[in-house]
């Protein structure tokens, strides 16, 4: 599952290197990220395959150090649960060369939906594998093909991904465009400045967003392959297991367990169907993480936890968002997301 996108375009799949794929060595040494690999690509989570580490070409250095910058803005226990993970990949799904994210053309939902989270499950050969990728296109700072308010300065990097405010300004924008597409103006305000300024907190919340896909399934499926339990945080984050007065069950279990960026759960329907108008009626009321939130149990799930390492993260979280004139950040004393929130560390 995916975050952060800008308009829609057609994009060509590639495939990277020729050579047998090397080993994949684990994601840390000593606590520290190691350097990431790209997939070998064409790789689709949802097939529940395993993602193979390509042999060449390597990850741009830029690239590989804002992973890095993101790693160590991220909460220790955010950290030590990515080290957890047997694989953090970056996909170069839809670019013409790796080596040049610039040339990574997609826009609309298309970087979000190649970033991904997966644990796999029978039949896969090695089921509970824990895996997530990020889309090379999120560094694609100069795409022509986006309007130049979403178009950023890498100076003096080569590439890197947008400022954290225009990322998630682009996001709003984005879920908004899911559902209607009229224009709508939406305002972002991010505190602190150092936060909005930072691109290693978007890339942090791309990491978070993709691991909480993971985390759903760690916490909601004790074996994989095997049925919804609702345990997680005595049973507080769905009480009585359910969402929006329906039964929470596994993501679309008679296709795949596997949930795309915007696919919308026929409970949230009477939330999400009228965005953008909406938008006041999900963030006042001080319910949701974000309005992807709203869209499923399982995006509710994913985004409170991404919220939650952003507001944890080092050197100074995240201490103001506001969405238009509603405030999601500080979260209300008292609301259902500051219930929620409090199940994560």
């Amino acid at each position: 599952m995916k975050l952060i996108a800008f308009l829609i375009a057609a994009a060509a799949l590639i495939v990277i290197g020729g050579a047998s794929p090397p080993a994949l060595a684990q994601v840390c040494t000593n606590g520290a990220l190691n350097d990431v690999h790209f997939v070998t690509t064409p790789f689709a989570p949802a097939t529940n395959a395993t993602p193979m580490a390509a042999s060449s070409p390597s990850v741009p250095p830029d690239v590989q150090a804002d992973l890095k910058n993101a790693f160590a803005a991220a909460s220790p226990a955010f950290q030590y649960k990515l080290c957890g993970l047997d694989g953090i990949f970056i996909d170069p799904s839809g670019c013409t060369n790796p080596s040049d994210p610039t040339t990574c053309n997609l826009t609309g939902a298309l970087v979000p939906d190649y970033s991904w989270g997966l644990r796999t499950y029978p039949p896969n050969p090695s089921p509970g594998k824990r895996y997530i990728g990020l889309s090379l296109g999120l560094w694609n700072n100069i795409n022509s093909k986006n309007p130049k308010t979403y178009q950023w300065n890498c100076a003096p990097s080569h590439y890197c991904p947008p400022p954290f405010s225009l990322f998630y300004t682009a996001f709003i924008d984005t879920v908004i465009h899911l559902r209607n597409a009229s224009p709508y103006p939406v305002s972002v305000t991010v505190k602190p400045d150092s936060f909005a300024q930072s691109s290693a907190m978007s890339t942090l919340a791309v990491l978070a967003h993709e691991f909480g896909h993971v985390y759903w399934f760690d916490s909601f499926v004790d074996n994989p392959g095997g049925r919804f339990s609702n345990n997680f945080c005595g049973g507080i984050f769905y009480p009585s297991g359910n969402w929006q007065r329906n039964a929470v069950t596994l993501p679309f279990p008679n296709t795949t367990r596997f949930v795309a960026f915007g696919d919308v759960m026929s409970q949230a329907g009477s939330y999400v169907g009228g965005l953008p108008g909406s938008l006041h009626s999900l963030f006042a009321p001080g319910n949701w993480a974000s309005a992807l939130a709203a869209f499923s149990p399982n995006e509710d799930f994913v985004e409170t936890f991404e919220l939650k390492q952003l507001v944890n993260a080092r050197p100074s979280g995240l201490t103001l968002l506001q969405i238009n004139r509603d405030v999601v950040v500080p979260v209300p004393a008292g609301s259902w997301l500051a219930w929620k929130i409090g199940c994560f560390s």
